[in-house]
């Protein structure tokens, strides 16, 4: 569990260095976006021996099915 965290943490770092950010079409505060975040990441993580692709993959559709998306910043 532990090198799972700390693998996730360095992709979020790498991509949140990069170039995208999670928004909305409608309004919203950072907060919103922290607790879609957080229930995101504790269902990711519930899945027993998941794989840290899988856990990726179910943390961004999550957030997509709360109506979120990536958008590239420049």
């Amino acid at each position: 569990m532990y090198k799972k965290l700390t693998l996730l943490v360095l992709v979020i770092s790498i991509n949140g260095c990069g170039t995208t950010a999670w928004t909305k079409n409608q309004p919203f505060t950072q907060e919103q976006f922290y607790m879609d975040q957080a229930d995101c990441n504790a269902r990711a993580f519930s899945i027993p021996n998941a794989p840290i692709m899988q856990i990726s993959i179910v943390q961004n559709q999550c957030l997509r099915s709360k109506g979120w998306y990536q958008t590239r910043q420049q």
